[in-house]
């Protein structure tokens, strides 16, 4: 994937420490991204960079900010990669999968805006998508990809978790529960 690069972004108001199976929430992402990127850069608030850096090793490069906010966070990843295009992975989805961030790729083409998950036209998955340099640059993340007429959109057609987003205690308690159901155990045989 030598075009493009990979953009982990701890959203402000996550806890990327929470642990589910022993494992911190951000490792389940690390862990599926890296397979596809030896290098990736991870943005966050600067509360959390010294926490995070504890974590990883050198295949991650850490940048944090004092005014965090998703629009400068996906600024300051895009400097650093110098690619024209960037996966971009929400660090509160422990259970994104290998064959989703596969299918993203392969359907990668030059000169589309963005390749992003859709449940209908009016709802998408931005967090977990491709999309071009400066592509997020001004407007609503949404109101942008609705709008660019140079776009691929991946439906999702069976119910799943994996865009499921854990950022609180509460949110945890549910992604137990979901690592129990069904779903849960068709993923913890993929994962495990």
């Amino acid at each position: 994937m030598r075009r493009i690069g990979c953009i982990i972004f701890v959203p402000k108001n996550s806890n990327p420490f929470l642990k589910l199976k022993n494992k911190e929430i951000i490792l389940w992402v690390l862990e599926t991204a890296s397979k596809f990127f030896k290098k990736i850069v991870l943005v966050c608030d600067e509360s959390k960079k010294e926490k995070l850096g504890k974590i990883f090793g050198k295949n991650v490069r850490i940048f944090s900010l004092k005014k965090f906010s998703f629009k400068k966070a996906i600024r300051e990843g895009e400097k650093f990669l110098k690619k024209e295009y960037y996966l971009l992975i929400s660090s509160n989805m422990p259970f994104i999968l290998e064959k989703t961030l596969r299918e993203l790729l392969v359907r990668f083409e030059k000169n589309n805006d963005c390749i992003c998950y859709f449940w209908s036209l009016k709802k998408f998955e931005p967090y977990c998508a491709i999309y071009r340099k400066n592509f997020l640059k001004s407007g609503r993340i949404e109101s942008l990809i609705k709008s660019s007429r140079r776009k691929i959109l991946v439906p999702i057609s069976k119910e799943t978790y994996e865009f499921f987003k854990v950022n609180s205690e509460k949110d945890l308690k549910n992604a137990i529960r979901i690592l129990k159901s069904k779903w849960g155990k068709k993923f913890s045989k993929i994962k495990f």
